[in-house]
């Protein structure tokens, strides 16, 4: 069976860029701090995708990714772990707060 008359929502998920980002975000298995990350990260990412649908043109192939299988194959975890640490623990002062000079 094909996959559209199993799935019949699938053509809205790649058509509606956010509602693909965030179902395929709650599917991922992200923790909260990962999940917080990303959820900032849709157009960078939707960028990305572009610039893959791009290189597929270049190379003179149909640009034919879905977003859907770009994002199916996104390594979230990967790309969160390797940030600085800075990036991933912006309150980092929580667990180590500022010093105080009584002079």
């Amino acid at each position: 069976m094909p996959i559209a008359m199993q799935f019949p929502f699938l053509d809205w998920l790649n058509e509606q860029p956010e509602v693909g980002y965030f179902s395929a975000l709650q599917s991922a298995g992200l923790t909260p701090a990962m999940q917080r990350y990303f959820q900032g990260q849709q157009s960078s990412i939707y960028n990305d995708y572009l610039g893959a649908l791009g290189q597929q043109a270049a190379r003179g192939e149909s640009p034919t990714l879905l977003w859907t299988d770009y994002l199916a194959q996104m390594p979230f975890t990967n790309r969160y772990a390797r940030l600085p640490w800075a990036v991933r623990n912006p309150n980092y002062s929580s667990f180590s707060p500022a010093t105080r000079w009584m002079v």
